[in-house]
């Protein structure tokens, strides 16, 4: 496989439609660039469709300057997107967010190429094929694959989380807050209704729940917890659903502290 060495105008290259979503100071870049000069080729295609080095060629854009690139012979539109994704992942100015949806886009479109793999069958793309391929643990893909999948259900949420430590934590919560409906339906201590109402009537840009919601006095803002508390000296099986900004210690202790009785208290969800 014969690769060429060119330089050319940023014009005339192709940008294919892009994962990435955060292309950091373009700016500082160029003026690197114009200083030191390119230190690193970017890749395009003999279509001159552009495969890796976007910020380089936004850059070189940005100062009306040729840019030198690496033209890589012919191969499948798969090919391509699977060496952009590959190259990509190792950019060290990825946000998390977008390191998981690119290798789980890279991770599905090799399945959809190799096949995937079936129990008592030989063949297909496995998850340590991935890891393999970008240098990782399978232990860290399956654990990226699955924050993929949350930060698909809602993009625009998961963006406030600054770190995957910071949104496993809340995942975790989103995860404990199933079982304890389940539990408290089970136990009959309140109507699936009730339950349900809690999360689907409440707005979070409203910042308050639908007046119907039942049992709930507590003051609202914008952000907080969702919670359900017990005491068994206001009555035997009492489920109270509220709505709280302060941390949950200190609400369980506001509301405990007429009886004297502690409260028990679980958050079943944070907004």
């Amino acid at each position: 496989m014969k690769y060429e060495l060119k330089e050319i105008s940023p014009d005339e290259i192709t940008i294919p439609d892009r994962f990435r979503e955060d292309y950091g100071d373009i700016e500082e870049l160029a003026c690197s660039i114009k200083d030191r000069g390119q230190l690193q080729p970017i890749i395009i295609d003999q279509m001159y469709n552009l495969i890796d080095g976007h910020r380089r060629l936004l850059a070189c854009k940005h100062i009306n300057r040729p840019i030198i690139a690496i033209i890589k012979p012919s191969e499948s539109e798969l090919d391509r997107k699977v060496d952009e994704l590959v190259a990509n992942i190792h950019r060290k100015d990825f946000t998390w967010q977008e390191e998981c949806l690119a290798i789980s886009r890279l991770h599905k479109a090799l399945q959809n190429q190799k096949g995937f793999t079936r129990i008592g069958a030989r063949g297909g793309w496995k998850l340590s094929d991935t890891a393999n391929l970008i240098g990782k643990a399978i232990g860290t893909v399956s654990e990226y694959l699955t924050l993929a999948e949350w930060i698909k259900s809602d993009e625009e949420y998961f963006k406030e989380f600054k770190t995957k430590k910071e949104a496993k934590e809340h995942i975790k919560e989103r995860i404990k807050s199933v079982g304890i409906f389940s539990d408290a339906i089970k136990n009959g201590l309140i109507s699936e209704e009730e339950l349900v109402n809690v999360i689907q009537n409440y707005d979070p840009k409203k910042g308050k729940l639908d007046t119907k919601q039942p049992r709930d006095n507590v003051t609202l803002k914008e952000n907080g917890w969702i919670y359900i508390l017990t005491n068994p000296s206001l009555q035997e099986n009492l489920i109270k659903i509220g709505k709280t900004s302060r941390t949950p210690e200190e609400r369980a202790k506001e509301l405990s502290a007429p009886t004297g009785v502690p409260a028990e208290f679980e958050i079943v969800y944070k907004i």
